[in-house]
């Protein structure tokens, strides 16, 4: 599918977004390209997203740290499986799932967000 179809990425944080785990206490340090691609995203008109497994208030300040917690839309930070919930924001969204990027490090999460959402787009941020 062309990049040029894609309208809004949804981004898992944990060694996604940032090298780190919040649930294990682990020194996060933000991905400046990853950051850079949100802002970039945004600059297009390109909605951005997240379904992360973490605790709401920890990965908010994080965040907030790194400048972009109003960069995003919609967002799920709860420890609840991602294939619904990715479906969910892209309902709330209003888009259909091949107009989504769906980024996450886990293969176990990438899957099942395509069983549940057939057609969304998704990559393993650490692929070259």
């Amino acid at each position: 599918m062309p990049a040029e179809t894609i309208k809004c990425v949804i981004w898992d944080l944990d060694e996604t977004l940032w090298d780190g785990s919040l649930a294990e206490n682990d020194e996060i340090v933000g991905r400046p390209n990853v950051i850079d691609m949100i802002y970039r995203l945004n600059e297009k008109g390109i909605v951005n997203s997240i379904c992360s497994k973490n605790s709401y208030a920890a990965a908010k300040r994080m965040l907030q740290h790194f400048g972009v917690w109003d960069y995003f839309v919609f967002a799920v930070i709860d420890f609840v499986p991602k294939g619904q919930s990715v479906k969910n924001i892209i309902n709330n969204l209003q888009l259909r799932p091949d107009h989504v990027l769906f980024v996450d490090d886990s293969s176990g999460n990438r899957n099942e967000v395509t069983y549940y959402c057939d057609r969304i787009m998704v990559i393993d941020p650490n692929d070259k």
